[in-house]
């Protein structure tokens, strides 16, 4: 995300090269083949990739030597290959199609010669995207030789300002925002210092989000989603399908959705949801789609939000419990008795557009601020005690408090994430998930609950 330097340019493939044209956070679909800055593996970083033989490697810094980890939001690279590498198709998710994606933006070296084809693409489809308003602007990084091609390009442009940003000390690149001319300079201001890490805040990346485009960008997405499902359920007669999760749980909430990733569905009836799933999947042009037969779930991604149709999700224990309580076990029933923790059990119904809290519970929690089980804090962790990591990570998010009962079966269970049922990998993704909400809290609850061995050690310093 930070501006790249010349010298990750300038290898043999390009002697004369006097910097580089477009970059990281190029929010741009130019509607041409892609080509990118960076190397893949052992590529030559000069070489033009065809996505479709790459996007299954890993993301590769020539400069640096490393290699991304697939939790980037926090900025960690490692430096050797591991089972979390970040795949270019991971960027994918984080960043869809060509919307602020650097895996799939245009990214080219600018010579003597200049790649004037590629300047024109660029400079007409900012200025056609910022018209249609799918964006209020875009972000190049270039020489500053080009600078000058760019301000006579919109001199004649009505509604457009430019504003431009310095580079890397002691390197002739800078980064120029392309800008809808209504738009307030200190937005602008903002969102280049979330993209070159000088801000990281909620605050920065919200104006980022606003300022590129992003935050409309996956509200559309997935309101695209939600009504092919709606439609699909009426084409085939299915009243009872349902949102589960962390969806309801922002609207109850009143979240912003573009920090939903995730969409899970559930329904009455188990083959009516992964059919359901499998239309929506066809309808809108799903190429790949995932089965897993333990759980019944049919899984895809689109546009970077990945969906879940859940036929039958239910954690160690839920069954009995319910039994117990004398709470109806139905596949619906056991999707969501069978949530870690109470504010993730609200559904949100596709028939009429309402949240509904079925356990009589979770409103109550959201609204007093508290992390607790549903049933008996002792069972729910032994049964299953990853919960451990999920309540701290939303206790960090939220800043919300863990209700006592759950708290002392935390320090008594917490152990039990070692005991074998989970794999290492799984454990240091629950720390990084809690560590990218953030860091020093998210610290102190996992030190406080006895849980860093879970972590990977140079996360800890």
């Amino acid at each position: 995300m930070i501006p790249v330097s010349k010298e990750a340019m300038t290898r043999r493939a390009y002697s004369n090269v006097e910097g580089t044209f477009a970059g990281p956070m190029n929010n741009l679909d130019l509607g041409m083949g892609y080509r990118m800055w960076s190397g893949v593996g052992e590529e030559d970083p000069g070489q033009v990739f065809d996505w479709s033989k790459i996007h299954r490697q890993y993301r590769y810094n020539p400069e640096s030597g490393y290699y991304y980890s697939k939790f980037k939001d926090i900025h960690q690279v490692v430096q050797f290959p591991s089972e979390r590498l970040q795949e270019w198709d991971d960027m994918i998710s984080e960043r869809p199609l060509s919307y602020i994606n650097s895996a799939m933006r245009a990214a080219s070296a600018f010579n003597e010669r200049g790649d004037l084809d590629l300047l024109a693409a660029i400079l007409v489809a900012a200025l056609l995207a910022i018209e249609s308003d799918q964006i209020r602007a875009t972000r190049i990084i270039c020489p500053k030789i080009i600078v000058p091609m760019i301000q006579k390009f919109y001199a004649t442009a009505g509604g457009i300002s430019l504003y431009q940003m310095p580079g890397p000390p002691n390197e002739d690149i800078v980064s120029v925002w392309i800008a809808r001319s209504s738009l307030d300079p200190k937005s602008v201001k903002t969102a280049e210092k979330w993209v070159v890490c000088e801000d990281q805040t909620d605050s920065a990346k919200r104006v980022f989000d606003y300022v590129t485009g992003m935050s409309d960008y996956r509200k559309r997405v997935m309101k695209k989603i939600i009504d092919e499902t709606r439609k699909s359920c009426k084409q085939l007669g299915v009243s009872d399908v349902y949102l589960v999760g962390g969806f309801p749980r922002a609207l109850a909430m009143n979240e912003k959705l573009i920090d939903i990733r995730d969409l899970d569905f559930s329904g009455a009836w188990p083959e009516q949801c992964l059919k359901v799933g499998g239309v929506v999947a066809e309808r809108l042009g799903v190429r790949e789609t995932k089965t897993f037969h333990r759980t019944m779930t049919l899984s895809w991604d689109w546009k970077g939000v990945k969906c879940d149709f859940r036929g039958n999700f239910t954690r160690p224990g839920t069954r009995k419990l319910m039994k117990e309580a004398g709470i109806k076990v139905t596949p619906l029933n056991l999707d969501v008795f069978s949530r870690d923790i109470t504010i993730n059990m609200l559904i949100f119904s596709l028939a009429d557009g309402r949240v509904y809290d079925i356990t009589g519970e979770a409103k109550r929690d959201l609204d007093a601020g508290i992390i607790r089980t549903y049933f008996d804090p002792d069972r729910s962790l032994q049964d299953s005690p990853l919960t451990v990591l999920r309540a701290i990570k939303y206790a960090t998010r939220y800043n919300f408090s863990i209700e006592k009962a759950l708290s002392d079966a935390m320090k008594k269970h917490g152990k039990l994430i070692f005991d074998g049922r989970y794999t290492d990998e799984r454990l240091r993704v629950g720390c990084l998930e809690i560590l990218a909400e953030g860091k020093d809290r998210g610290l102190r609850l996992i030190e406080y609950y006895g849980v860093q061995e879970a972590c990977d050690p140079s996360l800890l310093a």
